[in-house]
């Protein structure tokens, strides 16, 4: 239960089982005749089991809360969220910058990687380690887009060579490539390229629609097919990734994980189930009319409707705008039960046994997810009424996911 919540929400909740527990224990009080006493005593062997799991959840949350409670953690967490909601920094949170390199430690410990910091936090005047550092600027290169200058990519590289050695200059042309921290005239020159290749495709079959197979050959992170000068911007206000009335206690919107930012991975997967938490007054009527009636935006689905709504409902017909502002190619195949009946005679079987557990959408993540989309998926759960099965190669965090890109140091 706990690992699903959003860290903000953690110890009222914790509170709230104390106050319970601490209510069980006192009605022992209250026991006057046997049959009272005896019911006490059955319930005593879950009361202690409860007591013992509280006082873990209680060690836990005081760890969390030892580096949430940091101004280190609260300003980079600010930053964020002003960079994700497209806002212009404050002189403040720009001098958090350098910081970051005046605190910069090549033998700091990095959360997530390689087992580090298991049962521990880092304190809160720890050394900035590489990934700490780079996870807050690629975050700005992303979000910036076309404001992102270029005398700031120059200084901030300068800063990393200088604290953290001559290795990462492979470690930022990695970042480049992808497209995560990249150089503004290596972007202007990869938009150009796109929008050249976009001519190009208009005159040209696309072989991959024909075939089925993903042409992708190189992971990146930039998109597919441009047409607006800030990716991220659009998909912001048109998949409403980010919500300002979120509830971090009682969630209603998936934007709850990140205390309102909504993973763009969600956001997708409720295009596809046509769920009207999508929808935004920014959205243009065409999205808007791919998605379910609006109704109260802020009753859950199940309740609304009255009948399970996940599951896919077409595909990404009319979604294409989105999907040219991503990375990678895009497939949509539909199966046939009746290509193998063979197979199609297995499936009926299993959901023959299954029962009422039947209804279910297998959600799979080539090359990791997050703790927090799966917390998001099982609030879809709950809302469609309808099982979200995540499968996913390995679970990642923003440490792990850059650490393939970041270049070890030289063995001496």
């Amino acid at each position: 239960m706990v690992r699903s919540m959003n860290f903000s929400a953690v110890g009222n909740m914790l509170s709230k089982v104390s106050r319970q527990l601490q209510d069980s224990y006192e009605s022992r009080h209250k026991a006057k005749t046997v049959q009272e006493i005896r019911s006490f005593v059955g319930k005593l062997g879950g009361l202690q089991s409860e007591h013992q799991s509280l006082k873990t959840h209680v060690s836990l949350a005081e760890t969390i809360l030892k580096r949430t409670q940091t101004d280190d953690f609260s300003s980079i967490l600010d930053i964020e969220q002003t960079l994700v909601g497209g806002g212009d920094l404050t002189r403040e949170q720009m001098a958090c910058f350098d910081k970051l390199f005046a605190l910069a430690d090549l033998q700091a410990p990095v959360p997530g990687v390689g087992g580090e910091l298991k049962g521990q936090t880092p304190p809160a005047s720890s050394p900035n380690s590489i990934h700490k550092v780079l996870r807050l600027l690629c975050l700005y290169s992303l979000w910036r887009g076309s404001h992102f200058k270029q005398k700031t990519y120059d200084a901030w590289y300068e800063e990393i060579i200088a604290g953290f050695g001559f290795h990462h200059t492979f470690t930022l042309d990695n970042l480049d490539k992808v497209g995560l921290l990249a150089s503004p005239s290596s972007a202007k020159a990869a938009a150009a390229t796109a929008s050249s290749q976009r001519v190009a495709s208009a005159n040209t079959p696309d072989e991959s629609l024909t075939t089925g197979l993903l042409t992708t050959t190189m992971p990146s992170t930039r998109p597919r097919n441009p047409v607006h000068t800030n990716q991220l911007s659009f998909l912001r206000k048109t998949l409403n990734l980010v919500v300002g009335d979120v509830r971090e206690s009682d969630p209603d919107d998936v934007s709850f994980v990140y205390s309102g930012y909504a993973p763009i991975s969600i956001r997708l997967l409720q295009c596809l189930v046509r769920d009207p938490a999508v929808y935004t007054t920014n959205t243009s009527s065409r999205y808007a009319a791919l998605l379910r009636p609006l109704g109260d935006s802020r009753s859950r689905p199940a309740q609304r409707d009255g009948h399970n709504m996940g599951g896919v409902k077409s595909g990404w017909e009319g979604w294409d705008d989105v999907l040219s502002e991503l990375p990678g190619e895009t497939v949509d195949i539909v199966q046939s039960p009746s290509d193998r009946d063979a197979d199609a005679a297995i499936a009926d079987e299993m959901v023959k046994r299954l029962g009422e557990k039947a209804p279910a959408t297998l959600v799979v993540f080539l090359g990791g997810c997050t703790f927090t989309e799966i917390a998001a998926l099982r609030l879809l759960s709950q809302q469609h009424n309808h099982r979200y099965i995540a499968a996913t190669t390995q679970i990642i965090n923003g440490n792990s996911f850059l650490d393939p890109l970041i270049q070890k140091p030289p063995q001496i």
